[in-house]
Formats: C-alpha cells, structure tokens, sequence
C-alpha cells in the first residue's frame, strides 16, 4: 500500500507534525509565563512539559494541554484535552498543585489537514473555526483570564 494514498493525519509522519504543534504551543506559553513572572515575581509561575502534555500555570489558574491518543494510535483518531484549572494550591509547587484544583472550563479539540502546513485544531463541536496551534493557546490564555492579571 502506498503511503501516499492514506490521509495525511493517518500516516506515521502525521506524529512529527503533532509534536511541531505541541512545541507550537509551548511557545506560545513560555513568553506568557515569563511576562508574568516580569510584572508579579512573588507569585507562582510554571510551566510543565510531559511526554503529549503541557501545564501552564499562572498563579492560582493553570491551563493543562493534554494529546490523548486513540485506539488507533493515528493522529486522525487523537484528541487534543484543553483545561482550565481554577483555586489551584498556593505555595505548592510542581504538579502536585493540580491535585486540589477544580475544572472551570475543558474542551476537545480534533485535527483537520492534508499536510502538516495546514494543521488546524478544531472544536469537537463543530461550532468554531479551526485555528493553529499559537492562536489555539492564546485563546484559552484569554479565556483563563490570565492576560487581564497581568
């Protein structure tokens, strides 16, 4: 079988275009933190890179990025899990934070794209309009209120 008559987000090559975009989100993530930690240095500022997970954590908010792999291990039958994290616990560090932390807001996002030029994340409910990965972490930093605290 040719691999070039398999959908894009079907085909093993699909797996280093998922990690560019994960990397993508994390660069969206660092500068915010950094400008965080610039204007409140007594507050606690993180950021947590695992294996198709990233936690971002501002304060007492955080924003968890989580891929969550399908039966069929394709990135066409993955999920990307987006949380926002609210009352996450002061003067803990590190991901025991989480622990007493509560979900205010979560979505699932799909992958849509015939290469890996034209990733797009899509909402699993179809409402939005696909968007790339920067724009996808800027949209929930905003939504989590983070960029009004700063």
């Amino acid at each position: 079988m040719l691999e070039s008559s398999t959908p894009f987000l079907s085909q093993p090559r699909a797996h280093g275009a998922l990690r560019h975009e994960l990397d993508a989100i994390i660069g969206q993530l660092k500068p915010e933190i950094g400008r965080c930690l610039a204007a409140q240095p007594e507050a606690l500022f993180e950021l947590h890179v695992l294996p198709h997970r990233m936690v971002a954590r501002f304060d007492d908010v955080a924003i968890s990025f989580s891929w969550v792999s399908g039966l069929l291990r394709t990135v066409a039958d993955g999920r990307l899990l987006v949380i926002c994290w609210r009352q996450v616990a002061s003067g803990v560090r590190g991901m025991a934070a989480l622990k007493s932390a509560s979900a205010s807001k979560e979505h699932v996002y799909t992958v849509e794209g015939t290469s890996p030029e034209e990733w797009r994340w899509r909402s699993d409910d179809l409402a939005g309009q696909p968007c790339s990965s920067a724009n996808l972490a800027t949209e929930w930093i905003t939504q989590a209120g983070v960029a009004q605290t700063i």
